[in-house]
């Protein structure tokens, strides 16, 4: 026969010799003492840490973010970082379920960025599991590093510039060549389906070609009269502009931009036609975007033709429902598209919010050289673009613009327009999908050159795309450094759906107070959302590195930390996950004080990796 004997023990008898204060941490030591761990008291809620005194050091209140399986001696801070890239789950839960277009990041760093030990394991693992979009953004500096999968080569003489104030490309770097003799040239060759190519039109810019493989070469002047190619952009009442069956009545309504400088077009009381027109010279198999601003009046549809070569292409616009009509695409017309102006900045560079203008416009291929005629029709339904005018109806228009490439380019007013450089892209699509070699060349030296800031190889498919945006032995202050507008203007053509900012090396090197570097992040972040309000920022600092300065790589990481919280980012604690140098450099895992070797980048990668947490 078994007995069990069971003992309960008093509360008395477990009690430790030590009164434990209401709000304390504590624990119950091996002989039986409670030991008090952190002092002070805390708020029913919040997260907390203990600091070197032993105090509570709240992280903030709210519901913690768990989303995975907590393992032992995991600290999980609420929002950091899944709730903090909410966005990015959207992108990646469209395309996983529409099978259509893309989760994009750009990674914003020094060293660590431009030699990939982090970034390329990252871009692996989330492109095997969802799809590869393509390799992304690459630098034309004379410094940066192609990413993996692309190759880039330049011959000629080029002058690179770069981590001074004022300058264009992303990373505060940009490249310029007169040569033509040699003549100067960059070549990338990657697997894509899309090129985008990232250049400065200025004043007196010279002219570079492009080609894909053996294919047509393409001529794109970088003067900024050569960006728009229709005359009187806005000044629909001036001789330049064709008006059949219609008149501009009004010329000082309200504008997409804010000004009062939109046109009101009228139609007559004929039957027919009733449109507005120019006719420039365009060259042979040359893409070309023509776009207009448009708002509803008593018209509410727009139809754009334009003949070459014989055939004629025809796309209807409704603006009301912001559609394009279905059975568009015929040559020359390749692609169209309507885009709301009704929030800020959408339609253009610093434009208001402008509720009821749309941006229309198509791409066309077009087949021979000389004047084309392109119309924009006012219609009475989708399709009625041939009715009995009223001599009243009419919509208003603004910003016209015909550019070269597939791309639709931020609007540029003539004749007078802009005087300063403008960051400018040329996207050259339907490629197959396969490697390609673009082939960009210097041909007319202009009196200021061909200035080029990269280049962009793109998959068209669903998936993941990271473009590195990277400064060799820069701090915050180099991006801050670059031309704002110029800046902003790039990153709205990368679009992605997260940046990644994983700087402070540089910061620890040059002493720069970890406050400073933050402020400085916080600056760098509205730039992004002012052009880019859905994009979500996560901050991933660098592991403690085995140079010194004022202030420790844990200091920085710590008020990186603070500043996600506070502003909503996410964040990645790679410094307790290496814990100091010493010991991550008993591991292996530098190549030498201040870099990680591929070892190291792949123990960051992973740790990065668990906010892309799914299914990974």
């Amino acid at each position: 026969m078994r007995i069990a004997i069971l003992i309960f023990a008093s509360t008395l008898s477990l009690m430790a010799q030590r009164v434990v204060a209401p709000g304390q941490i504590n624990k119950v030591s091996g002989d039986g003492n409670v030991v008090v761990t952190s002092k002070g008291t805390q708020t029913p809620g919040d997260v907390v840490v203990i600091d070197a005194n032993g105090n509570h050091v709240p992280l903030g209140s709210g519901n913690l973010a768990i989303d995975t399986t907590l393992r032992a001696g995991q600290v999980v801070a609420p929002g950091l970082p899944t709730l903090a890239l909410r966005g990015w789950d959207a992108a990646i839960g469209k395309f996983q379920q529409t099978g259509t277009g893309q989760a994009t990041i750009a990674w914003i760093g020094d060293s660590w960025a431009a030699n990939e030990t982090v970034c390329l394991p990252v871009r692996t693992a989330l492109q095997t599991k969802y799809g590869n979009a393509g390799a992304g953004y690459v630098p034309f500096d004379g410094y940066s590093t192609a990413p993996s999968g692309v190759t880039l080569a330049r011959v000629g003489t080029w002058v690179d510039t770069g981590q001074y104030a004022g300058m264009h490309g992303l990373g505060d770097m940009e490249t310029n060549s007169t040569d033509t003799s040699t003549p100067a040239k960059y070549t990338v060759t990657a697997t894509m389906t899309d090129a985008v190519i990232h250049y400065l039109a200025q004043t007196n810019g010279g002219t570079f070609t492009y080609q894909v493989d053996s294919g047509a070469t393409v001529t794109v002047p970088t003067t900024i009269t050569g960006l728009n190619l229709l005359s009187q952009s806005q000044t629909f009442s001036n001789a330049a502009w064709t008006k059949s069956a219609t008149s501009i009545t009004t010329t000082n309504n309200l504008a997409p931009d804010g000004t009062s400088t939109a046109s009101f077009v009228k139609e007559d009381g004929s039957s027919g036609l009733h449109y507005i027109s120019q006719s420039p010279t365009l060259a042979a198999n040359t893409p070309y975007a023509d776009s207009l601003y448009v708002k509803a009046g008593t018209r509410a549809f727009i139809t754009y033709t334009s003949a070459s070569g014989g055939a004629y292409g025809d796309c209807n616009f409704d603006l009301t429902l912001g559609i394009v009509e279905t059975g568009c695409i015929a040559d020359p017309v390749k692609s169209a598209a309507i885009v709301s102006c009704a929030t800020a900045n959408v339609c253009g560079p610093s434009f208001p919010a402008a509720p009821g203008w749309w941006r229309v416009s198509v791409t066309l291929l077009n087949v021979s050289a000389g004047s084309t005629q392109a119309y924009w029709k006012l219609s009475s339904s989708a399709y009625g673009s041939s009715y009995q005018g009223d001599n009243a109806s009419g919509l208003y228009v603004w910003g016209a613009q015909m550019n070269r490439g597939y791309a639709t380019m931020p609007y540029v007013f003539t004749p007078t327009g802009p005087t300063g450089p403008i960051y400018t892209t040329l996207l050259v699509s339907e490629l197959s999908n396969a490697s390609h070699a673009l082939k960009i060349t210097i041909t007319v030296a202009g009196t200021a050159g061909v200035t080029l800031l990269g280049a962009e190889s793109n998959i068209s498919v669903p998936g993941v795309r990271l473009h590195r945006i990277p400064s060799s032995g820069a701090n915050i202050s180099t991006y801050l450094a670059a031309d704002a507008t110029a800046w902003k203007a790039g990153m709205l053509a990368l679009n992605p759906s997260l940046v990644v900012i994983s700087l402070g090396v540089n910061e620890l090197l040059g002493n720069m107070a970890p406050a400073t570097q933050v402020a400085g992040y916080a600056t760098l972040a509205g730039q992004i959302h002012a052009v880019l309000p859905n994009a979500e920022i996560l901050l991933v600092p660098p592991a403690d590195v085995g140079a010194t300065g004022t202030y420790t790589m844990t200091q920085y990481a710590a008020a990186q930390r603070d500043a996600a919280l506070a502003n909503g980012w996410g964040f990645v604690d790679t410094t307790a996950l290496f814990g100091p140098y010493t010991a991550s450099s008993a591991r292996g895992l530098w190549t030498n004080t201040t870099h990680v070797n591929a070892y190291g980048g792949q123990v960051i990668a992973n740790h990065v990796l668990t906010v892309f947490r799914r299914g990974l």
